[in-house]
This record gives C-alpha cells, structure tokens and sequence, in this order.
C-alpha cells in the first residue's frame, strides 16, 4: 500500500519555540483521539499547550522515531515531518473510505514529534486544534 503527496495541514511551530514540545500525550475516547502537546511559552516562564483532537478515528498507532518500521505502507516523504501532514492519495484511507461507506471520508494524517522522539498516524474524518486558552486554531 502507498501513502502519496502529503500536504502540510498543520504547523505546529506557529505556536511552540524552535526547541519543540517538552511533552506529549495520547488519549483514545470512544471514536476520538486527543494528543495534547505540552511547550515551553514563548513569553513567560510557564508551560502551555496545543491539544489537536482527531474525530472519527478508523485507526491509529503511534512508536518511536527514529524506529522500526511497523507498517507495510509506503510513504512519500513530506516537506516538513515536524508539521501534521495529510496524505491526500493514501491507499489505506481509501480502504477505510469503502469499508464505512458514505458515512465518512477517511484521511490519513501522519506527524513526528522531533523533541520527544514519537510518530503518530492516524486515519480519520478530520480534526481540529486548539491552543492554551481554548481558542480553535484549525
């Protein structure tokens, strides 16, 4: 299977200072996964976070970066792998678009966390972001 043309969907250096996240965590609710990320703010002495919340997820893992190669999926690498990337021709998220029927477009979404040394994929409807406050990003 082949995962082509990512785009970048997400910059998440927007909102973090150049070093990265300090932290991140994963959460699995029902068809939700929440990854909230944990920085160092860039005007005070305090920690903040971006919390990217992905709905209707079909699938996701998430390992070691760099790592072993957990997947048989072929990738077309991304600009940016430090951005989240949507890979807009993606062989499995088609299988998971026809296996749900009309109920959802499935998209394939894949980022890297360079600090923290993690990778997540994830095959879902879409998401969103919000930052520290609250306020929707994306």
């Amino acid at each position: 299977m082949k995962a082509k043309n990512p785009i970048e969907v997400f910059d998440p250096y927007q909102l973090m200072p150049g070093h990265g996240e300090n932290e991140v965590s994963f959460v699995s609710i029902d068809s939700e996964l929440i990854v909230e990320v944990f920085f160092d703010s860039k005007v005070s002495d305090s920690t903040e976070k971006y919390t990217l919340t992905f709905y209707n997820v079909r699938a996701f893992s998430t390992s070691s970066f760099p790592g072993v190669k957990t997947t048989q999926i072929e990738y077309d690498k991304p600009e940016s792998v430090s951005s989240l990337n949507e890979y807009k021709k993606s062989d499995p998220a088609d299988k998971w678009t026809s296996h749900v029927g009309s109920v959802d477009k499935i998209r394939h979404y894949k980022m890297y966390f360079l600090s923290e040394n993690k990778q997540f994929e994830v095959f879902s409807s879409g998401f969103t972001v919000v930052d520290n406050n609250g306020n929707k990003i994306k």
